[in-house]
């Protein structure tokens, strides 16, 4: 590959597109990165921090000595982190102060890799607005629900089917309708509903355009 690879992944929560960004970094070499997971890192800081509240200056010195291995404490995944982390994800100057550090991450990783890939819900539209990929992934409700009902049972997290599903259509509205960096497909995004795809259907599918785009770009004088 002559130039870094740029892959901006948005869409829905739990319609795959961690799954997605894991499988395409791993076939590709790319810097992955998990941009919901800084939120929930700021979110889980403010939560164990001793007032519990939004404190800025204390977040950025939170930032500032962030180990990538601490994005994957799996306490990160618990309810009420996720519930925090969708709050403070509204607040502009939490936005602004996660931009300037994802930006950082995908636009210079590690030498050994030969891009990133980011998955997100404005990755295409402000983090990463000239990527080589954008796509957009999406699948019904219903669908969206079981996958994060499975996830939780799969780390012990007690709920209900019906809960998750009320929490997933609640956090679909505010996306959607929250003044800044809106969950929507960029101008330029693949759209792909994985309703009624596999996983390994999906990743194929998203390989192709990968390739196909690639192969476009190296073959440019």
């Amino acid at each position: 590959m002559k130039k870094k690879l740029l892959i901006a992944i948005d869409g829905t929560s739990s319609s795959g597109k961690g799954t997605l960004a894991k499988n395409l970094a791993k076939k590709y070499r790319l810097f992955h990165l998990d941009s919901g997971k800084l939120y929930r890192f700021l979110a889980f800081k403010i939560i164990s921090s001793k007032t519990k509240k939004i404190n800025y200056q204390f977040l950025k010195l939170q930032l500032k000595k962030l180990n990538l291995k601490e994005l994957e404490n799996k306490r990160l995944t618990n309810e009420k982190v996720t519930k925090f982390s969708s709050i403070i994800s509204k607040k502009i100057k939490i936005r602004k102060m996660l931009k300037s550090i994802q930006k950082k991450l995908i636009y210079f990783p590690p030498k050994k890799f030969n891009g990133s890939v980011c998955d997100g819900r404005d990755i295409g539209t402000k983090i990463i607005p000239n990527a080589t990929v954008k796509i957009f992934l999406s699948a019904s409700l219903n669908e969206r629900a079981k996958r994060r009902y499975k996830e939780y049972l799969k780390n012990r997290i007690q709920t209900s089917f019906a809960k998750v599903k009320k929490d997933l259509k609640k956090r679909d509205h505010d996306d959607a309708t929250r003044r800044i960096s809106k969950a929507k497909p960029a101008k330029d995004a693949v759209l792909i509903d994985s309703s009624s795809y596999s996983r390994t259907a999906v990743f194929k599918k998203v390989c192709n355009i990968i390739d196909q785009k690639v192969h476009l770009i190296n073959a440019r004088p």
